[in-house]
């Protein structure tokens, strides 16, 4: 039966008396020990009254304590946090908190546990609390916090120990229960709970938080969980995994539908005849250019900006007509990073950039953001696999950098970003390399020959510009005659 426990106040060292003296499940406390020199942050699971408590710590350790701080066991010094959870100031010591927030499912599972640990420890019956106090501090019953009747249960086996003299317990009889299904627990670390259905206003992938009053687990990584009149199925998954589980979980799927007729099975199942349009074996496939549809709370069909970047991908094309690597895929990230969808990252670079509204490149990108926006939130398709889209993006680039600087924008690399050719592409690129290789050639060596004549004293000149017939050094003098200009001869 429910009751309000209350601690003593007598002989009490060092606390906060207000504080301590209406401390109920749910509450926060701050400990000290003369073995430690730091503050404990510690989570109240239930009170037992006298001076003990049991405490729940950072470390995900439960265990009994005597918190009256009268200096022979136990802490030395209790405070109490502020009205908005917040620490108090002037501790004078670091705080050893928790890692996470402190949840109203955190707080439930530790009041259960906490009773369990009672009452296994003591063998006595645990106090029920009748107010807790929940993860914004507010104080509720204990049936308001659980959302109904809390009902606590404890299984005793069939030998049963004899309570007071000539009475005894009654074993009783309840239904088998499978030893896989238990109370589902939170996510172990670096692990999360996923949705492996689009049921019950639940997208598939999405996180979900369970709440231990109405789903079950099965086994260690399945769950179920109640959501808008349907059971849903939830796998725990690691982190680095989630983004492709939707993926991995749509590809069971993709099996033949019993609904076809036997004659549509048995062409699907026969071999396609190859004739010289058909693709290649192993080539693309049109299941690239599609994601898996998705409709909001209202049956609309729609699908977050979030989920259309986690679903797409960019698949291996053995021919294309652009050149250069696509970027669909990074532009459409980086639009949900800086700003959460191609619109929002739109109106943020407008105004980083100083263009207003009516300026004729805002009209020319607010089309091209909003055909990257309806091509994945309504149409669902998979963009990076659509060169339609690869155009669209490199568009939306090319202005990019041209307003680098948008006092002065520059078009130089529009034609880059483009990635088609023009009129003026006849000269082979292939002769083009070959050309700028000769000339860089013969350049060279013109200037190792000028370099040759300095060292040698000579006109630094060009070979073509000296006489062969007076040879690398120049016109000579006339044989018997004297070499350079001198004096000139005697009358």
């Amino acid at each position: 039966m429910a009751r309000d426990v209350k601690l003593s106040l007598q002989g009490n060292g060092d606390v906060e008396e207000a504080y301590y003296q209406g401390l109920r499940a749910g509450h926060r406390v701050l400990l000290w020990y003369n073995d430690d020199n730091v503050w404990h942050d510690n989570l109240i699971g239930l009170v037992l009254g006298g001076e003990e408590v049991v405490l729940f710590t950072p470390d995900d350790d439960l265990y009994i304590e005597k918190i009256g701080c009268r200096g022979h066991e136990g802490p030395v010094r209790l405070r109490g946090l502020g009205p908005r959870l917040g620490y108090p100031r002037g501790l004078h010591g670091r705080i050893y908190r928790f890692r996470n927030a402190i949840d109203d499912d955190v707080i439930k599972r530790v009041i259960r546990d906490s009773i369990n640990l009672v009452e296994t420890e003591t063998g006595a019956a645990a106090p029920i609390p009748m107010y807790v106090v929940d993860s914004s501090g507010n104080e509720k019953t204990l049936d308001e916090f659980f959302g109904g009747r809390f009902v606590h249960r404890r299984l005793r086996p069939l030998s049963a120990p004899t309570v007071g003299a000539g009475t005894s317990i009654k074993a009783s009889v309840t239904a088998p229960v499978p030893k896989n299904a238990f109370v589902v627990k939170p996510a172990s670390q670096d692990h999360v709970w996923l949705a492996a259905e689009p049921l019950g206003g639940l997208q598939l992938g999405q996180e979900v938080s369970l709440n231990a009053e109405s789903d079950v687990q099965i086994g260690d990584h399945t769950a179920m969980t109640h959501r808008s009149g349907e059971w849903v199925k939830v796998e725990m998954v690691r982190i680095e995994e989630a983004s492709a589980y939707a993926e991995k979980r749509r590809s069971l799927f993709k099996t033949v539908s019993f609904a076809e007729t036997s004659e549509g099975l048995l062409e699907r199942l026969q071999p396609p005849e190859k004739t010289k349009d058909a693709p290649p074996e192993g080539g693309e496939d049109n299941e690239v250019r599609t994601l898996w549809v998705d409709t909001d709370e209202q049956g609309e069909r729609f699908k977050r900006w979030r989920d259309v970047c986690q679903e797409s991908y960019t698949p291996s094309y053995e021919q294309k007509p652009l050149d250069g690597p696509l970027t669909a895929l990074h532009t459409m990230k980086h639009m949900e990073r800086h700003g959460g969808d191609p619109r929002l990252w739109l109106a943020t670079w407008m105004r980083a950039k100083h263009i207003e509204p009516n300026d004729r490149i805002s009209h020319e990108l607010k089309v091209l953001t909003d055909c990257l926006y309806f091509a994945g939130c309504f149409d669902q398709i998979n963009a990076p696999a659509l060169i339609c889209m690869e155009v669209v993006c490199r568009r939306i680039q090319a202005i990019a950098d041209a307003y680098s600087n948008p006092s002065k924008p520059s078009w130089e690399n529009a034609r880059v970003f483009s990635g088609q050719g023009t009129a003026e592409d006849i000269i082979s690129p292939v002769f083009r390399t070959y050309a700028l290789k000769k000339n860089k050639d013969e350049l060279e060596l013109l200037q190792a020959r000028i370099k040759v004549r300095e060292l040698r004293g000579g006109p630094a000149a060009s070979g073509e510009d000296v006489d062969e017939s007076n040879g690398p050094g120049g016109p000579k003098p006339p044989k018997g005659g004297r070499k350079g200009g001198g004096r000139g001869n005697a009358a």
